[in-house]
């Protein structure tokens, strides 16, 4: 039996599963729901005490991997994951009718929050898609993108001097 003083984001097991976090975060939903979307995904302890989390497969690939400290964490991750990779499914025709609009918007950007925008850019979706995922207003989103594109363009003028720039050479 797991102690009454301990708190749902320290139990770690499958009793703790069904009961919500303090934003109504209900983990056992959400994951019936990826496995009713057929969306594959993976939860497991690690040895160095961590939950390690996978959407995808062995057998076809891993969308994402990350380690994190709670069942909430990792629920939370997978839902933002497959809403991310699988923007058209089932289980993303559910949860992005939830209202998570902006409520990162004003924030300080996580790494995790830059790798996620990078891809969500390679893969070229539209800004206000990007934003819905990153719970950030489009315009939020827009800035990011000029402030990391000047940031580029300021780190390579560094590396070659006024006057002398790479051009593409036909032989």
């Amino acid at each position: 039996m797991i102690a009454s003083a301990v708190t749902n984001e320290q139990r770690i097991g499958w009793r703790s599963m069904s009961i919500s976090n303090r934003n109504g975060l209900d983990v056992e939903t959400i994951l019936n729901d990826l496995h009713v979307s057929k969306v594959n995904a993976s939860i497991s302890l690690s040895c160095d005490g961590r939950i390690e989390v996978k959407l995808g497969d062995a057998l076809n690939g891993y969308d994402a991997e990350a380690k994190v400290d709670t069942l909430t964490e990792a629920a939370e991750w997978l839902r933002d994951k497959a809403l991310m990779h699988y923007p058209r499914g089932k289980f993303s025709r559910k949860y992005a009718a939830l209202d998570r609009a902006e409520v990162n918007t004003g924030a300080r950007w996580s790494e995790i929050d830059l790798l996620d925008l990078g891809h969500m850019l390679t893969r070229e979706l539209p800004i206000k898609e990007i934003a819905s995922h990153l719970c950030r207003s489009p315009a939020e989103v827009r800035d990011k993108i000029t402030e990391l594109g000047q940031a580029c363009k300021d780190d390579r003028s560094r590396h070659y001097p006024h006057g002398r720039r790479l051009e593409l050479v036909e032989r």
